[in-house]
């Protein structure tokens, strides 16, 4: 079964005039990592090492290397390269290998894909389609599997105004997206990738609000003191000003750099139906609306002033509708 068409966005390059390149983060259960790791090999290319006991990379493919690992920190070692004498950095290696391999039954296994060109996007399927194959599951596997995509776009621009019309895109989009992504109840009603709060929605998307970096990572972070948002921020900010992002919250996990971090709440690398594209096509959606002034000023007076204060489904019915009217926007599945 064909996939589905990839969209290009409407920003194609970054400030440098290099293709935008986009890394993606799959979690998923059903395999082991070095099945997984093969698998990745056999798409890409390139040569397996461990990095530790429950942590594999893979080196020399076109695009840079892969991560392939237990999606916890409690697996990992905190010194990830201890010296032969560095009796405190080996035991805690140890340990934590251990505590690996005590919950490696039920965390996801991830694979981090190094930052890739967007027309090598779609080479994601063809991996998904592999690890699926070999017995790959996702959400969809258990009541127990709570699992997730993430999508990390590169910014087009670094200018704070460039960066708030996406995100008010986002923030426009954003009750739609997890209408038609999250099928799972326990990913709805984990804490994981929640949505901003509405107070803070509004003042964003106020139309007199234009704030240059330092205002908009002191709003930001005084509101949102936390990397737990569905579209998350930190890392953005960190790489414009990580002095001032450390400042409000020093976060070990905040890794500085010029993307968007979206974090989809399901991964369905079970269904054969199910893919990456499909959910790049809806991240598309909320850069063509950010690069239309007009829609997106419409579409914000119209939430701001009839549904900020509305049950989410009054705003995901109106959007899907609007949506169909507007097929520019996001292009048919």
């Amino acid at each position: 079964m064909a996939g589905p068409s990839m969209q290009i966005p409407p920003w194609r390059t970054n400030d440098a005039g290099e293709q935008r390149r986009v890394g993606v983060e799959l979690e998923f259960a059903g395999i082991d990592l070095i099945t997984a790791a093969r698998a990745v090999c056999d798409t890409y290319g390139g040569t397996i090492a461990w990095h530790d006991a429950h942590s594999i990379l893979i080196s020399g493919t076109d695009f840079g290397q892969f991560e392939v690992e237990l999606d916890s920190d409690f697996a990992h070692p905190s010194a990830r390269n201890p010296t032969e004498g560095d009796l405190m950095a080996r035991t805690a290696a140890i340990a934590r290998a251990a505590i690996g391999d005590v919950i490696e039954h039920w965390m996801p296994r991830e694979i981090v894909t190094p930052p890739m060109p967007l027309d090598a996007l779609p080479t994601l399927d063809d991996l998904c389609g592999r690890l699926r194959n070999l017995g790959a599951v996702g959400t969809d596997a258990s009541w127990r599997y709570a699992f997730s995509v993430q999508l990390n776009p590169e910014v087009p621009s670094l200018a704070c105004d460039s960066v708030l019309r996406v995100f008010r895109s986002f923030l426009v989009l954003s009750d739609w997206l997890r209408a038609v992504t999250a099928r799972s109840m326990l990913r709805r009603a984990l804490p994981f990738a929640q949505p901003f709060p509405r107070n803070y929605v509004g003042a964003v998307l106020a139309a007199g609000y234009w704030p240059d970096w330092p205002e908009f990572i002191h709003d930001y972070l005084t509101a949102n003191p936390t990397r737990n948002r569905d579209l998350d921020l930190c890392p953005l900010m960190a790489h414009v000003d990580e002095a001032r992002v450390r400042a409000y919250l020093d976060d070990p996990r905040i890794k500085s750099r010029p993307t968007f971090h979206y974090r989809l709440p399901d991964s369905r690398i079970e269904d054969p139906s199910w893919s990456v594209i499909t959910e790049w096509n809806r991240w598309v959606a909320v850069e063509r609306l950010a690069a239309d002034p007009e829609a997106l000023a419409e579409r914000t007076a119209t939430y701001v002033r009839y549904f900020i204060d509305a049950p989410e489904s009054d705003w995901v019915q109106e959007m899907s509708i609007w949506l169909e009217r507007h097929p520019g926007v996001l292009v048919s599945e």
